[in-house]
């Protein structure tokens, strides 16, 4: 009953924009703010609503004083029950400043970012960070949920500017295709050495502690690894 009212509310108030073959109608609307809505119907039901809009905003009184202009993305899949919310987000710095480690100039910062949700709004399926001051830095965050909790976190910083890439992972009882399970944080820097001229690795300290990890083996045994053995 609520689908057919959105149904004929949609045809009042929105623009339509065609049928598929197979028979999804398609309607766009645009409110006083900007915001764009594009909803279809499939049977004269809801299937899948799209939101986008525009947001800037100025942080100008801020210790690093900054603008940045956001474009957010809402696909609402009623089918599934899943809501993937997609953000491009441009920072304008001020002045110059540190972060992750790395002094910057002041220049643009480029932040993508893609979040999946269940009807319950918990953390489904796989979601992604992506940084990028170019020329700089570069930052890719990666975390995979179960049951609304990560299960694996792997973050990926390259410092372009030093020649550096950290790669950290923290994960929580992740299966490997062998059955094996492993809990732990690890860290691992590569780099070029500058003396031998060749490509370098190293352990990092994760959360002050050495990197390690426990396994469990076929006959449930408790094996003691480090980050080489998992983190890629």
């Amino acid at each position: 009953m609520i689908g057919k009212i959105g149904f004929k509310l949609t045809n009042l108030f929105s623009k339509k924009l065609g049928t598929s073959k197979n028979g999804i109608e398609v309607y766009k609307k645009i409110t006083i703010n900007g915001m764009e809505t594009i909803s279809s119907y499939k049977d004269r039901q809801l299937y899948k609503t799209i939101t986008k809009q525009v947001s800037k905003k100025n942080y100008l009184e801020q210790k690093i004083p900054n603008t940045e202009v956001t474009h957010t993305t809402i696909v609402k899949n009623n089918n599934t029950g899943v809501t993937t919310k997609i953000q491009k987000t441009s920072v304008d710095y001020k002045k110059n400043f540190s972060k992750f480690h790395t002094n910057f100039n002041s220049k643009k910062c480029e932040e993508f970012s893609v979040y999946r949700f269940d009807q319950d709004n918990m953390h489904v399926g796989m979601s992604s960070i992506y940084l990028s001051s170019p020329g700089y830095f570069t930052s890719t965050r990666v975390t995979r949920y179960k049951n609304g909790l990560p299960y694996y976190d792997a973050v990926k910083n390259v410092d372009l500017k030093k020649g550096l890439t950290d790669r950290y992972i923290d994960v929580v009882n992740y299966e490997f295709p062998n059955g094996s399970k492993v809990t732990g944080n690890f860290a691992r820097r590569t780099y070029k050495d500058p003396i031998t001229n060749t490509i370098k690795t190293h352990d990092l300290y994760c959360y002050n502690d050495r990197e390690i990890a426990v396994i469990q083996n076929d006959q449930c045994e408790n094996i003691v690894k480090t980050g080489y053995n998992v983190i890629n």
